[in-house]
């Protein structure tokens, strides 16, 4: 790997881990745990933003992750509780899944929980 895609790969890292809505570590109490089925149906063919990042959820499980004039491309699986992703550049993660009624939230490989937010 060359110099400019491992500081890629690290700015992305320090942007999707900075991306909390919350400085919360937690999901909030009545927070519930989709299945694999719903995590799939939440995902696939929507985009959402965390902050200045922009990912887009493909319908063959394609993904792309729009930050900083930059872009990654991976694909994307769903489990119970679960969304993993195996990118290019960024490194590979599961986030955990919760949802509040119809808000949708990550809890990240840094701990912290961040809310989604559909794409305008």
């Amino acid at each position: 790997m060359n110099r400019i895609t491992i500081l890629t790969a690290l700015a992305l890292a320090a942007a999707l881990a900075g991306c909390a809505s919350t400085a919360s570590t937690e999901f909030a109490a009545e927070a519930r745990k989709p299945d694999a089925a719903e995590v799939t149906s939440i995902f696939r063919g929507h985009t959402f933003t965390l902050d200045q990042t922009k990912v887009v959820y493909g319908p063959a499980n394609e993904v792309t992750a729009f930050f900083g004039g930059r872009s990654d491309t991976g694909t994307w699986t769903a489990e119970d509780g679960r969304i993993c992703f195996s990118f290019k550049v960024i490194p590979s993660a599961c986030n955990e899944v919760r949802m509040v009624g119809q808000d949708i939230f990550l809890k990240r490989s840094n701990g912290r929980v961040s809310q989604l937010k559909p794409a305008g």
